[in-house]
């Protein structure tokens, strides 16, 4: 059964394709186990590098997003991630954050104090520190 402190279902993907690339996928999925499961909670780890137009976040029938924001300015995410695109994921999680999704980040220790503060600006209502990925 599920509990209250069950995470219930997360998407996430490995490679290439950012997880919510497979959007209409998350989408199918989640309709279908809604038919047979009430209350089960849906998130998705995202990049917040999307290549693809998304739908409105909200049709997709998640109930958080979490974005791997890593740091707090374009050098530390850059020495994190090896990518040149933190404005991208900034402004990938203010227009979540405006679109009324539930927003949370994920951060590395090593600039979680920063990088916190700039997530909850940015729209995230809960950052989780994780080890280097």
């Amino acid at each position: 059964g599920m509990g209250e402190s069950d995470a219930g279902v997360w998407f996430a993907s490995i490679g290439y394709l950012d997880t919510l690339e497979h959007y209409a996928l998350i989408q199918e999925s989640i309709e279908i186990v809604k038919q047979e499961r009430h209350g089960v909670p849906f998130g998705a780890f995202t990049t917040g590098i999307i290549t693809t137009d998304l739908p409105p976040l909200l049709s997709l029938g998640l109930d958080v997003i979490q974005v791997s924001l890593w740091a707090s300015n374009p050098k530390d995410f850059e020495a994190a991630t090896g990518r040149k695109d933190f404005g991208a994921v900034c402004g990938f999680m203010v227009q979540a954050a405006e679109e009324g999704v539930t927003l949370e980040a994920a951060v590395i220790p090593e600039f979680a104090s920063a990088a916190r503060d700039l997530a909850l600006s940015l729209g995230a209502q809960n950052v989780h520190v994780y080890e280097k990925p």
